[in-house]
């Protein structure tokens, strides 16, 4: 078994090799940072009620919107900087990153701007469906919250150098460290007292900031210092050529965002914030089983990009069919984690939640399926054959929020879920059958897009 462990990860051609090291590191990483982020439930509900928690899970859903504003610039930067590094041309890559940094510091201050002008005049407490009481405290926390975002929402963008060259562990690192501080703040704020809603969400907000700021500073000075962004190296030229790219990754994230993102808004506005922290509870419970997924497909995305590039195809083959390995392991465990999830919650959160056991099999279901896609939108992100993906995304996105209103009306908290495992279910279909097109050059058409 030694030997086997030891030629698995140390034989084979580099890229395999490498994504292998980052997927094993990148267990023990996440495992930490989800062993810490099931931590930070009980703790926050000892610390501030299931109403304010809920209304904080809804602001933090509602801020995280903004962030699919990159105009899919980020994932389009992924691809090109793998692309330039993968032909050995750092200066070109430089620009990339330069380019990039420039468009979106101009996005955010434009963002920026119109927030603070709509938040003059909006009434927060209407917006989240929440006590009057907490209005002095959402006046502050929303403005303080989004200033905070709109920092991370430029400087993030060292974690996509890192996962474009290969390096996904060390992202992950990041938000590890995030995650400790943010659960060392809460506990510190409980200890002394002092756990209000504005003081919870400023720490849950400014963690992944400040690790973020001192990893921007130790990479562009170490490892990645002749590709440092710099204004002399903003090149508007390439603004097209990421912008081409990113914009068909801009309207499959607004797809996702409504897919994913929506669902907290929906449940607190039909149903109240109680409902919300009920409906998180469960996602973050099944949500394990999606992170692990994640973990291991990331580093394929870039790889895929370099063996593309190169025209190594079987070794695309032999990923998807190790991905596909994985995903049907992934469905067992969702099987054994649906039947033990009542005894998973009582010993998780206590008797402050109850869930029932329809919204418990409907998320299982949806990570079932979202699995399922995230195997073959590896592939096609990696290619940047994306524009199938571009026009379900914009279906989906169109019938998503009525189809969930309608079912949440009939069925309740289990009818939001219900509203995305269909539309999540369009893209299992065609998305394989585009795959093995692509993969065995018979692609016409839309599917060679």
């Amino acid at each position: 078994m030694i030997n086997f462990i030891r030629k698995y990860f140390t034989e084979g051609n580099e890229r395999s090799m490498r994504a292998k090291k980052h997927i094993l590191l990148s267990f023990f990483i996440r495992g930490g940072s989800i062993g810490i982020s099931l931590l930070l439930v009980p703790l926050t509900l000892h610390a501030i009620s299931s109403t304010e928690y809920g209304v904080w899970l809804t602001i933090s859903s509602f801020i995280g919107w903004f962030s699919f504003f990159d105009i899919g610039l980020g994932n389009g930067l992924r691809n090109k900087f793998t692309e330039a590094m993968a032909k050995d041309d750092h200066r070109i890559a430089r620009e990339y990153v330069s380019t990039t940094y420039a468009l979106l510091t101009v996005i955010m201050s434009c963002i920026g701007i119109l927030f603070f002008i709509v938040n003059t005049f909006t009434s927060w407490t209407s917006v989240f469906n929440a006590s009057e009481i907490l209005a002095p405290e959402l006046k502050i926390l929303l403005p303080a919250v989004f200033l905070l975002f709109s920092v991370q929402f430029i400087i993030q963008l060292i974690t996509t150098i890192l996962t474009a060259d290969q390096r996904p562990a060390v992202s992950n690192i990041l938000g590890l460290f995030g995650s400790i501080i943010t659960l060392s703040g809460i506990y510190l704020l409980k200890q002394f007292s002092i756990p209000t809603l504005l003081n919870v969400g400023l720490v849950f907000t400014a963690s992944p900031v400040i690790v973020l700021i001192i990893a921007h500073l130790y990479f562009y000075s170490t490892t990645y210092a002749k590709l440092s962004p710099s204004l002399r190296f903003v090149k508007l030229a390439h603004a097209k050529e990421l912008a081409n790219l990113g914009s068909q990754f801009f309207v499959i994230q607004i797809a996702v965002l409504i897919l994913f993102s929506t669902s907290n808004m929906i449940i607190a506005h039909y149903l109240g914030p109680q409902e919300v922290t009920s409906y998180n509870i469960a996602l973050k419970y099944f949500g394990i089983l999606n992170s692990i997924f994640v973990l291991i497909a990331t580093p394929f995305w870039s790889a895929i990009t370099d063996a593309y590039h190169k025209n190594d195809i079987e070794w695309i083959r032999r990923s998807i069919k190790t991905l596909i390995s994985v995903w049907m392991i992934l469905v067992l465990c969702a099987v054994i984690m649906l039947f033990a999830a009542d005894t998973a919650y009582r010993f998780w959160v206590g008797n402050a939640v109850t869930i029932p056991f329809s919204v418990s099999s409907a998320l299982a279901i949806f990570v079932i399926l979202s699995n399922w896609n995230s195997i073959f939108a590896t592939f096609l992100n990696g290619t940047g054959k994306i524009r199938l993906q571009l026009y379900s995304a914009i279906v989906v996105s169109v019938i998503n929020i009525p189809l969930s209103i309608y079912l949440t009306q009939q069925f309740g908290l289990p009818g939001v879920i219900l509203g995305t495992i269909c539309c999540v279910a369009v893209g299992s279909v065609w998305a394989p059958i585009q795959y093995y097109k692509l993969i065995n050059n018979t692609a016409a058409g839309l599917w060679a897009k």
